[in-house]
């Protein structure tokens, strides 16, 4: 054991919030000035400003003509989600499916080319992208009833069909998302970092863990991860995100402990190191919805058992109780992990964040990542 002086990365998440950033730009200018200069060369710029992107985006595939409404909805909350199937006589193509943002990225990456050129200790800092995971899109646009409230059981049989068609389309989601990323990145190569989201693969396994089937379902749904993270791009850096669901700033499902986290990752890593040669980054989430991060030990007990090849940041920031919690939350993590993580930030992004914490969160962000902290940094 030594206690040790640490810059960990602070990693931003997700989507900025409006109140302060109302586009682009601005978010990117409210970040710079948001964080030290000392700190600029370890965090990824994050622009994101519409937390409903996701959202629009499985509405307009109301409007695809290789898809048909199964049922209606008007994405007011998880149950309220507009289920698909494919168009009668249809075979199912990544076009069908296609988030086409690459004009959209192109243009905020042009931004930000010309705007870190003026901003001294930023000029390298890469643009981070949102990237929804394929299983997740798939369960979304197939199943999204059986996401609602975490995965339940009733749902998740009454509506197996939809589940069924979701994972047998999934290959055209990993196809769609992977040729948009690939497309990107041979254009950008390290001036992106891509930020794949998985709530999904996240809540099976809590919801496995319920059953004491975490280990099982792991192996399940890693598989379906590394799958889809397989054919993604090899140049620029590559986190996972996981997620308890944060629609509306409402969790779908409460971890126990990081258990489930544990599950999900150890089963994919020999996988990912054998067919990528690294793995991602991964944001490990203790915070979730309007809950601070815990403060047992035993919560964060099983990080001990994570594969030491993985880069952790860990995901114990909220504005709930203070910065003072936050820290200790830090150290809890940390304890269990018995190593300093890479990173430090947030359960999910600062738009699902109420704005009155925003710029309290932004400063604990900066404390935490500078914050030194005795015990164990090297397992």
């Amino acid at each position: 054991m030594s206690a040790a002086r640490n810059t960990r990365q602070i990693k931003f998440l997700g989507t900025m919030p409006a109140e302060f950033t109302p586009d682009p730009r601005s978010a990117m200018l409210w970040v710079a000035e948001h964080t030290p200069a000392e700190q600029a060369g370890t965090v990824a710029m994050v622009c994101d400003v519409n937390q409903q992107w996701v959202v629009e985006l499985l509405a307009a595939y109301a409007d695809r003509p290789g898809l048909t409404v199964l049922r209606s909805g008007r994405f007011s909350d998880y149950e309220d989600f507009t289920a698909y199937d494919v168009a009668p006589g249809h075979t199912l193509t990544p076009a069908d499916v296609a988030m086409n943002r690459q004009d959209e990225i192109r243009e905020r990456l042009t931004i930000w080319r010309e705007l870190r050129a003026t901003l001294p200790g930023w000029e390298d800092v890469p643009l981070q992208v949102s990237q929804p995971h394929p299983l997740d899109l798939a369960m979304f646009t197939f199943a999204p009833r059986t996401v609602a409230k975490g995965l339940p059981a009733w749902p998740l049989l009454r509506h197996f069909p939809d589940v069924t068609r979701a994972l047998r389309h999934l290959p055209v989601f990993e196809k769609a998302v992977a040729d948009e990323m690939n497309e990107l990145a041979a254009e950008f190569g390290n001036d992106l970092v891509w930020n794949v989201e998985s709530p999904v693969g996240t809540l099976a396994v809590v919801r496995g863990q319920s059953f004491g089937m975490a280990g099982l379902f792991g192996r399940m749904i890693g598989g379906l991860l590394a799958r889809g993270i397989e054919p993604m791009p090899l140049t620029g850096r590559l986190d996972l995100h996981l997620c308890y669901g944060d629609y509306r700033h409402r969790e779908l499902r409460a971890p126990r402990n990081l258990r489930a986290a544990v599950a999900l990752l150890n089963p994919i890593t020999e996988r990912l190191l054998r067919t990528r040669g690294s793995l991602p980054v991964v944001h490990i989430p203790a915070a979730y919805g309007h809950h601070d991060a815990p403060l047992d030990p035993a919560f964060y007990r099983p990080l001990g058992e994570l594969h030491p090849a993985w880069r952790v940041v860990a995901g114990v920031v909220s504005g709930v109780s203070g910065p003072e919690h936050s820290l200790r939350a830090l150290e809890r993590f940390e304890d269990g992990l018995g190593a300093t993580t890479v990173g430090v930030g947030t359960a999910c992004g600062l738009g699902r964040t109420p704005s009155d914490d925003v710029e309290r969160i932004m400063r604990t962000q900066v404390v935490a990542a500078q914050a030194d902290l005795a015990h164990v940094v090297m397992r």
